[in-house]
């Protein structure tokens, strides 16, 4: 009936519209409902015309600056809407639109500011304070994050998603018991709330909690069968199939959060070597070979092999998933281009381009390095090197790899001779090592230099 109403209502504003002496609050009303039917071209039309008539019209512009924004116009949105703030400082819903645009663009100073301004406007409007959380969340405050999340829920106390949102600061501060707390607290509001059952999961699994884990992992499944976080997870309990890779877009996500202290715990606190006993592996296969190289580091991270592999660099490019992770490496200055990628797709357009690529400790998140090999054969010029190191499984636990428990692949070495055979590899050397510490054990790992005939 609803439906049936809108479209006489438009039919009849069309009319109306088509007359040369139509009025501002026409043209608003026919850009509303062409709004609501997800028409945003015609809808920035009619406000525009709107406007003409009635430069005034402050909820005219607030309408255009959304459907410039959903046209994916972002400054000319923002525009829009601080004009509005200007005409009117006490519209909230301008002041919260503003700020996911400032999210948008990616300036997150701007997008907390306007969020504490709408607050202050309205201290009790919880989805303002989700927003403000939401970026402190972004900009790994967590603390303040958690104090912001808190109170929405004293707002509203029935929000699953702010329950998980609140879980996720909370398990970031390393208080993984009140994380879980959380999540089931989000999962008592809304029970179909998928994430909240995988962070769930992995909450309990870092708790070393199997039995619990698998159940919250299981039920993240059964309401989202295709879920691969979920089913990852899942897998490294022994409980499922080993898929082939970790899924991108948990590696992105772990990595982001992790970008600002993941070299104080992994070079200080781990002991990792990787990057300099790599360099020595490969300096050792470059005898008597003075020509620069044209080096792809595959899973860059935050660059900490760029600085050792540069003086052997014609060109210098790092590929990772995570930007964050990259926005560190930037600022060492040593690389030529760095990339948001995946790294088989980023060898296959480089085919025929490349003297050397390296990956240290990147495999651990790849089981199945078929695809790895096959893009680094096509990559690599003859007589290239493709370097890297993995985590050692013996082969009592697998012919191939295997996923442990810490969510990481480990390759035995006969698999990886095998797949240096198919795709016509030469295996130049094969190191052991100690890649990292972990709970005080060390972890035993190979390096591999191969190449290209």
């Amino acid at each position: 009936m609803q439906a049936g109403r809108n479209e006489e209502a438009e039919s009849r504003l069309r009319e109306i519209c088509a007359k040369p002496d139509a009025d501002a609050e026409s043209w608003f009303q026919l850009g509303v409902l062409s709004g609501m039917h997800g028409d945003a071209v015609s809808a920035e039309n009619c406000f525009r015309r709107a406007l003409a008539l009635r430069p005034a019209f402050v909820q005219a512009r607030y309408n255009l600056a959304i459907a410039l924004r959903n046209l994916g116009r972002l400054d000319e949105a923002r525009t829009e809407l601080e004009a509005v703030i200007v005409a009117q400082s006490n519209h909230l819903d301008a002041y919260n639109a503003l700020g996911i645009v400032y999210v948008r663009l990616d300036r997150l100073d701007d997008a907390e500011r306007v969020f504490r301004a709408a607050s202050a406007l309205n201290p009790a409007f919880p989805d303002t304070l989700i927003y403000l959380g939401n970026v402190l969340s972004l900009r790994q405050q967590w603390a303040q994050a958690e104090a912001v999340y808190r109170r929405a829920l004293e707002l509203t106390p029935a929000r699953g998603d702010v329950a998980l949102n609140l879980g996720t600061a909370l398990a970031s501060q390393g208080r993984v018991e009140e994380a879980i707390a959380a999540y089931g607290s989000a999962i008592a509001a809304s029970p179909t709330l998928v994430e909240a059952h995988v962070q769930l999961g992995i909450s309990l699994k870092r708790l070393e909690k199997k039995h619990e884990a698998v159940n919250a992992f299981r039920e993240a499944l059964r309401l989202k069968p295709d879920h691969s976080v979920a089913q990852f997870f899942l897998a490294s309990l022994r409980d499922g199939n080993v898929p082939a890779s970790a899924p991108p877009e948990y590696i992105a996500r772990f990595y982001n959060d992790y970008a600002d202290t993941f070299e104080v715990n992994l070079v200080n606190k781990l002991q990792y070597q990787g990057p300099s006993v790599l360099l020595r592996a490969v300096q050792a296969a470059l005898t008597g070979r003075e020509s620069l190289l044209d080096v792809l580091e595959l899973g860059c991270g935050t660059g900490l092999c760029g600085p050792l592999f540069k003086p052997l660099a014609r060109s210098l490019i790092g590929v990772d998933l995570s930007p964050k992770m990259l926005a560190i490496a930037r600022t060492r200055q040593v690389y030529d281009n760095l990339e948001v990628g995946e790294l088989t797709a980023a060898l296959r357009k480089r085919k025929g381009t490349v003297d050397l690529a390296l990956a240290a400790d990147v495999f651990i998140y790849i089981g199945d390095l078929t695809p790895v090999f096959e893009a680094a054969a096509g990559a690599l010029r003859p007589k290239g090197l493709f370097a890297f190191t993995v985590e050692a499984a013996k082969i009592e636990e697998s012919e191939n790899y295997v996923l442990r428990s810490t969510a990481r692949y480990a390759h035995t070495r006969p698999y990886v001779e095998a797949l240096a055979r198919r795709f016509g590899f030469e295996q130049l050397s094969c190191e052991e090592f100690c890649i990292r510490m972990e709970l005080g054990q060390p972890v035993p790992g190979t390096i591999h230099v191969l190449r290209t005939t």
